[in-house]
């Protein structure tokens, strides 16, 4: 365990035991997902997402959520996605911040996009868009990438 990763369960102790237990929940969908990738289509996934996320069962996932705000559900989706794949976790984290944004009603979109420089190595990124949700933060830098496909 790196001391960057302490360092991010130390203020997690901070927060409290609802925090933990959406933190490990987060993990485990991670987790889901990250086995969904290598056995389902990618458009399946997130259209079964769409379909569920604000359902009468699904919206109250993760369990005690209430208890923190949107933005640090996002947060904590982002740090999970991670916690599988690592830094380059822009899909895995676009999937879960779109899924923690649709169970609280939010109308939002991933979006995948291609590098536009053409110098460079191929590179993609995938990210979310809410235009209602101000507690999405929306990375500067996404202007470099075209957009092929919406979701």
């Amino acid at each position: 365990m790196t001391l960057g990763n302490r360092v991010r369960l130390g203020s997690l102790l901070e927060l409290g035991p609802a925090a933990y237990c959406v933190a490990a929940q987060l993990v485990v969908a991670a987790g889901i997902l990250e086995l969904a990738f290598g056995k389902v289509a990618f458009p399946s996934i997130v259209n079964w997402i769409r379909s569920n996320a604000g359902g009468r069962w699904a919206s109250r996932l993760p369990l005690f959520k209430g208890r923190m705000s949107l933005a640090e559900q996002v947060r904590f989706a982002r740090a999970a996605a991670r916690f599988w794949r690592g830094p380059n976790a822009c899909l895995p984290q676009s999937v879960m911040v779109l899924w923690i944004l649709l169970s609280a009603r939010h109308d939002a979109d991933l979006v995948i996009g291609v590098s536009k420089d053409e110098t460079n190595a191929f590179s993609a990124h995938a990210w979310v868009e809410a235009a209602t949700c101000s507690a999405l933060q929306v990375g500067s830098g996404l202007g470099k990438f075209a957009e092929i496909s919406r979701h």
